[in-house]
């Protein structure tokens, strides 16, 4: 058994409705030890995203409890929940770039706003950009960027925060093949690093070899 200490997520006998009509979960949960990786599977409308939204304290559970690092997200106030959210990496459907800003600016924001104590330098950041191409594009704003661009600038925002937990919400939904490689090359050393992975798909076997176990929703396999 996983100790508190040893437990970056636990989501215990949550239940969820959007309408009395239409349950999502029920007495649903399950335990993802810090360093650990949780890939999410099921078709489209299986709640992923759903779960991932209830994780990052954007929907509540009608019942049940999420904890992180041992503690009840429901008992934060909201500095104590911008506090936690500071030491993530989040890589949501809905995107997180400000419009106003360049590419490069939004990274740096996304930084300063992290608790982490380790900052990327300038070296750093273009290295990540430019395993997808992007390096030459820092100085543009996000409406000149394709939207797969724009997820590519979402990872690294979260990658350059050094993040002790990554949240990333169905990476292959906007990225072709040959990027999706590259930024889950990218995550796994993120991973190897110490950083925590909860993943969602609707084909979880690719991501067998980051180890961990795979959740599709009625069970898991490890």
């Amino acid at each position: 058994m996983i100790s508190e200490s040893q437990t970056c997520l636990e989501v215990a006998n949550v239940t969820f409705h959007y309408q009395p009509e239409h349950e999502v979960f029920s007495g649903f949960g399950f335990t993802l030890p810090v360093g650990g990786v949780m890939v999410v599977g099921g078709p489209v409308g299986s709640g992923k995203t759903t779960l991932v939204r209830l994780i990052a304290g954007l929907l509540k559970p009608d019942s049940g409890e999420i904890k992180v690092s041992g503690k009840s997200t429901s008992s934060l106030n909201a500095r104590e929940r911008a506090w936690m959210l500071s030491g993530w990496g989040m890589i949501l459907e809905d995107s997180t770039i400000l419009n106003d800003r360049t590419v490069r600016d939004n990274i740096m924001t996304s930084v300063r706003l992290s608790s982490s104590r380790i900052r990327p330098s300038r070296n750093e950041i273009d290295s990540m950009l430019r395993q997808f191409g992007l390096v030459e594009k820092a100085t543009r704003f996000p409406e000149a960027l394709s939207k797969g661009e724009q997820k590519l600038v979402q990872l690294v925002m979260a990658c350059a925060r050094n993040p002790v937990f990554l949240l990333w919400d169905d990476p292959d939904s906007a990225l072709d093949e040959e990027h999706l490689d590259i930024a889950l090359e990218l995550i796994h050393r993120k991973n190897l690093a110490g950083t925590t992975l909860l993943i969602t798909s609707t084909h979880p076997e690719k991501y067998k070899e980051f180890g961990g176990s795979i959740l599709n929703l009625a069970g898991v396999e490890t």
